[in-house]
């Protein structure tokens, strides 16, 4: 063997280690980049098969609209049809697989105490100002798995209590889902709604209690004109792990109507994540419990307390913690005249457009322990708390006292570090860069390769 193939053969063989390598780096990284670029148009082409295939399914059955007026007229009816069940709690009547289209009311119930489930339909009302489904002076319901679209509203709840509303598809209408005067327990989660002009979720003059809360629970909302989910004097609300993004005006709004003097108040908002709204949270209601939530990129500020103003309405005592408020263009926090009492501890501010990040014009707000992007040392005693207090904008003048040196939640370092973004944890762009790199650098290490096998 010539000696110099002898002496390079130790070198061809690394050579040869750093191509596999260079081109299995390629291949994974296109392999990502292509997974990542596709997940939102797969997300969104997932909708429009979901509609499709309920619009188009065999086994659905195309009929006339329903309306049912009490429960003799309901037991008529579903022995006409040959529907399933005898309206108890074990084996409640079902009124599923159909198609039903018109300008219409398309089901229409109401004065029902029998147990009923309305799921896995099909309705299209054509543009008209009336509800696909509207149900009111009824009790024990399930609404699940139906297609919504081309409507003023979706589903219209009123005077109504102990129902849920799940997993159903709402699109392309003017309102996607109204409860008004009803009772807990109200169970609403896993609802996909999007492209509507008006509201997400209105849930208005409705009540719950300690134990039989009215409860919104992950529901995905998106690409709305108007408000993702609208809370209007309401209690004992709990809204949690809901995600609302590209909303025009406010991810999650909780208020009260002047003219009628009542109050929201004795709500939970729990590890819901809003982006890219106007705002994302506007609280207008006391001893509530905002806490988990990510509120990112708003083009405004991500919460902001305000009083009614009415008198003795002043926006009380609720309690903000363990919440990341990040990227937005205005402040991370907002608190207005005459909230009072409000508590404000251990939420992460990370990148807010105004410094600092946070502005409060209440009476006897307490800011602490949070954690300011803009605010991170000195720490001379090591104790994890920012030696220097953290001075709020605003009229009041106060500060964070101790100002926590380090993030609590994980999601904030990664957003901090440029590695967290609302549909995938890279930037495509950088990935792309990164993709051409391997690749040109793999096709040099084979040239270097076959040049160096051809010379010797």
């Amino acid at each position: 063997m010539d000696v110099n193939l002898l002496i390079l053969k130790p070198h061809l063989s690394s050579l040869m280690f750093v191509m596999r390598y260079n081109l299995f780096q390629s291949l994974l990284t296109i392999l990502l980049l292509f997974s990542l670029l596709t997940i939102p148009v797969l997300t969104k082409n997932q909708q429009d098969l979901n509609v499709s295939s309920i619009e188009n399914a065999a086994f659905y059955e195309n009929r006339h609209p329903i309306h049912i007026d009490s429960d003799e007229n309901f037991l008529s009816i579903a022995t006409e049809n040959e529907w399933s069940g005898t309206g108890t709690i074990e084996n409640p009547i079902l009124i599923q697989r159909y198609s039903i289209e018109g300008i219409s009311w398309l089901i229409r119930i109401q004065n029902i105490r029998l147990h009923f489930h309305i799921l896995d339909n099909y309705l299209n009302t054509y543009s008209s100002q009336w509800a696909a489904i509207q149900i009111s002076n009824s009790t024990n319901f399930i609404i699940e798995r139906n297609t919504i679209l081309n409507g003023t509203n979706g589903i219209v709840i009123y005077n109504c209590s102990n129902f849920s509303i799940n997993e159903n598809i709402v699109t392309d209408e003017y309102s996607a889902i109204q409860i008004a005067n009803c009772s807990g327990p109200i169970v609403v989660t896993e609802n996909s709604i999007y492209d509507c002009i008006g509201a997400g979720i209105i849930i208005s003059s409705s009540h719950g209690t300690e134990e039989n809360r009215l409860v919104l629970d992950n529901n995905t909302i998106s690409d709305l004109r108007s408000v993702g989910i609208h809370i209007l004097e309401s209690v004992y609300v709990s809204v949690i792990r809901n995600h609302i993004q590209s909303v025009r005006q406010t991810g999650i709004i909780m208020s009260n109507r002047e003219a009628l003097g009542s109050q929201a108040a004795q709500c939970v908002f729990s590890f819901n994540l809003m982006e890219n709204c106007n705002r994302g949270l506007w609280i207008l209601a006391s001893d509530c419990t905002i806490h988990g939530n990510i509120l990112m990129n708003c083009s405004n500020e991500g919460l902001r307390l305000q009083s009614s103003s009415l008198e003795n309405q002043s926006t009380s005592r609720n309690r903000i913690s363990w919440n990341i408020f990040a990227l937005s263009e205005s402040y991370g926090v907002i608190i207005e005249p005459s909230c009072t009492n409000n508590t404000v501890l251990q939420n992460d501010f990370v990148h807010n457009g105004i410094s600092p990040q946070a502005n409060d014009n209440g009476i006897s707000t307490v800011f602490v322990d949070n954690f300011y992007s803009d605010h991170t040392e000195p720490d001379i005693d090591n104790n994890q708390v920012v030696d220097v207090p953290y001075q709020l904008a605003g009229t009041t003048g106060i500060s964070d006292s101790r100002p926590h040196e380090n993030p609590y939640r994980n999601e904030s370092i990664l957003i901090i570090n440029q590695m967290y973004y609302s549909d995938s944890p890279f930037n495509a762009l950088d990935l792309m860069r990164i993709a051409v790199s391997s690749i040109v650098s793999a096709i040099c290490v084979f040239i270097l390769i076959v040049f160096v096998r051809k010379r010797f």
